[in-house]
């Protein structure tokens, strides 16, 4: 692998991206060398990360993902089960996907979500980003009920349970939350509530 693109990826958690390749003056040709010789992996298009930093877990290399998303749309917000995961928020099921917020794009607000391999992008900003040693996610209450309306009521009461348990949202916000939504599957979100 090239020195220059090692160095940077080693800054970002053995992450890089093409766009980045370019700029340190690295070619595609040196990408798909390295790919051969398996010194590193592609996560998604665009979106590579060195071997020796692809983790064993399921959780870990859906952070990864995650901080490589941030990478390819550093506007964005981890939402849903992401920003979850992001804040050591347990999940019942990791998904495959990696949900991000962004503000409305033209290309969002053309096709209502984007998608790429292991990344959906959503379009819409939180009123409140709060920080995450994985990057920006969106509320920790606004996530919790992005997952229960996503993922189920049960998988969204498992989360929401221990997000309270530790403290990180107070269980007063996570009904207030709930009772205010609409929209599609904000039913599930009030289904919730009552459990709560």
């Amino acid at each position: 692998m090239d020195l220059a693109v090692r160095q940077l990826a080693e800054k970002q958690h053995g992450l890089f991206t093409t766009e980045q390749v370019h700029l340190v003056g690295s070619s595609r040709k040196a990408v798909r060398h390295a790919l051969a010789a398996h010194e590193i992996i592609r996560l998604t298009r665009g979106l590579y990360v060195l071997a020796d930093h692809y983790p064993s877990t399921t959780v870990e290399r859906h952070l990864q993902l995650a901080r490589g998303a941030l990478l390819l749309v550093p506007d964005g917000v981890l939402s849903h089960w992401t920003a979850l995961l992001a804040h050591g928020i347990p999940v019942v099921t990791v998904p495959p996907e990696v949900r991000l917020r962004r503000p409305v794009s033209s290309e969002v607000r053309r096709k209502g979500q984007v998608r790429r391999a292991g990344i959906v992008i959503d379009a819409g900003a939180d009123d409140a980003v709060r920080a995450s040693p994985h990057g920006p996610t969106v509320a920790i209450s606004t996530a919790l009920l992005q997952h229960a309306k996503s993922r189920g009521v049960e998988e969204g009461l498992a989360s929401a349970d221990a997000a309270v348990r530790a403290a990180l949202v107070p269980r007063r916000e996570l009904v207030e939350k709930a009772a205010a939504d609409v929209g599609p599957h904000s039913r599930r979100g009030r289904r919730g509530r009552r459990a709560c």
